[in-house]
């Protein structure tokens, strides 16, 4: 495949770094590919990483498309298979360049006719009927005066225009055979080498057979990109969601399809994706964007250790040790709290009017917190360092398995458990709050911007940016006092505390909003 040599990486960490560019990410980001010099890009296996993102792409937008009870799947006996009344076998080739206009002489078009007479030979060897029809996608557009322009949908297809493209592919497959059997007085290679397979192959069908090949073939030119799945998926919901939330029911809908078919490829699921599914999916998706919903972008990801790794030296850490609670309730909590973060970043980003209701259920969390972590406190005056750090593990345990049931959530659709296991862990992280009754004697004061509860100097809670974008180095900066602008892990940088929880959010959201960066789409095929 003839691809653009940059395009976009994607990073979904939250606050992770490009293992390529080191530049700071934000989840969702695509940034280009910048490789070193001394890498060459003939043995970058970018091409053929994108070609194979698009032909899974592809195969949702074609069953989108699709009738009712259609199913596809990528990779079986074509590269997409769309199978429902009538079976089609597609064949992709794509570009982020300009390719050169389609010709008879194509390569791409030779191989697809190989696998296609080989799909017809094998057909007619088992007596079934000939119902499958073919189809051969290409960004390219088709040479002006070449035969393959009567092959397309726009053309008109009766038996003699079947007829003359069966004629002019016979004839170009003869001449190919014909120049590789010529005598070579150099005693070089023979030409053609890459088109025999598909020459011989078509030319090994009968005449009759040839024809009912050509009159199911369809070539479908200049047909969009990979980089335009999103905006082809999300015209699809026309009539079903409301504009403004279009582009971000696509972009989930393509998440959870790849995820399908690498699952499919991998053989942990059926290879056959059914029009039911992504049906189901998408009305869950649109139920998400309502306007009185959450959509959750965080529970089924899994952060890898190199995402957690700051998290296990911080005070989430420090406060679960204080308590003895043991490595499963820090590997619990620091996961948590990375999807709690990350999911307040993605919301925040999408709509920031939402940082008043993520601020009001902060102040339900910490206030339920204090309603337990008060009495336990005084309970434990006159009691021994173990029974302390029981009643800590019990409030700790609390917040992990209790908390998101006794407090009501952001929104009342929103029924997942993580946020508020995760938001708990942010704030001792912050030493806000804590399990152990004299976690602020031993851990020290609430970090400089993270006030206690009932001791913000406005009265109002903590901005939900204040601290969920900083990273542990920043944070111990800022510990320090130091100004933590130089932090370049996802954080904030410095707070100015006169300013409102609010206007620190909308700050916080318009400094980490990413800039799209585009495929240049200018190298040449």
């Amino acid at each position: 495949m003839n691809l653009d040599p940059d395009p976009p990486c994607w990073s979904i960490r939250p606050g992770a770094y490009s293992r390529v560019t080191r530049r700071p990410t934000h989840p969702f980001t695509p940034i280009h590919n910048e490789l070193p010099p001394r890498l060459s890009r003939r043995n970058d296996a970018t091409d053929s990483y994108v070609g194979y993102i698009h032909q899974g792409r592809y195969a949702l937008v074609a069953l989108l498309e699709a009738k009712e009870a259609d199913a596809v799947s990528v990779e079986t006996d074509d590269d997409v298979v769309l199978e429902g009344r009538e079976t089609t076998l597609s064949q992709l080739k794509h570009s982020l360049g300009t390719p050169p206009d389609l010709r008879l002489s194509n390569v791409g078009l030779w191989k697809a006719l190989r696998i296609w007479a080989e799909h017809e030979l094998a057909r007619h060897a088992a007596g079934e009927p000939a119902s499958t029809r073919y189809c051969f996608v290409t960004v390219a557009g088709i040479a002006n005066g070449d035969v393959l322009e009567s092959c397309t949908m726009a053309a008109p297809r009766v038996p003699s225009v079947d007829q003359a493209i069966c004629d002019a592919l016979g004839a170009e497959a003869q001449r190919v055979l014909d120049a590789r059997a010529a005598p070579r007085p150099d005693n070089g290679a023979a030409p053609h080498a890459e088109r025999v397979g598909g020459c011989q192959a078509f030319l090994a069908l009968s005449p009759e057979m040839r024809l009912d090949l050509v009159s199911r073939t369809t070539i479908l030119p200049r047909s969009f990109r990979v980089t335009e799945i999103e905006s082809r998926v999300a015209a699809n919901l026309e009539g079903s969601a409301r504009a403004e939330v279009r582009p971000r029911v696509a972009e989930r809908l393509v998440e959870w399809w790849d995820g399908q078919v690498a699952r499919a490829l991998t053989r942990r699921r059926d290879r056959r994706i059914m029009k039911e599914e992504v049906a189901g999916r998408t009305n869950d998706l649109l139920i998400e964007y309502r306007e009185d919903t959450l959509p959750d972008q965080f529970s089924a990801l899994k952060p890898t250790p190199e995402d957690l790794a700051a998290d296990r030296a911080s005070n989430i850490a420090r406060q679960i040790e204080l308590v003895r609670g043991g490595g499963s309730r820090i590997d619990r909590a620091i996961v948590a709290r990375w999807r709690a973060r990350g999911q307040r970043e993605r919301w925040l980003l999408e709509d920031v009017s939402r940082a008043t209701i993520l601020e009001q259920f902060d102040d339900r969390l910490k206030e339920a917190w204090a309603d337990r972590h008060g009495p336990m406190s005084d309970d434990c005056v006159n009691a021994g360092e173990d029974e302390r750090c029981t009643q800590g593990r019990r409030l700790l345990d609390w917040a992990h398995a209790t908390a998101h049931i006794e407090v009501p959530p952001p929104r009342p659709d929103w029924r997942f458990d993580f946020y508020a296991h995760g938001m708990l862990h942010q704030f001792a992280d912050e030493l806000t709050i804590g399990w152990h009754p004299d976690f602020r004697a031993r851990l020290g004061p609430p970090l400089s911007g993270a006030p206690s509860p009932g001791d913000e100097p406005d009265g109002s809670p903590i901005g939900p940016s204040d601290h969920s974008r900083m990273s542990e180095p920043g944070r111990r900066r800022r510990r320090g006092g130091e100004n933590a602008t130089g932090d370049t892990s996802g954080g904030t940088g410095g707070q100015d505390l006169g300013v409102s929880p609010a206007e620190r959010t909308k700050r916080a959201t318009r400094a980490t909003t990413p800039r799209r960066q585009q495929p240049n789409g200018d190298t040449p095929p």
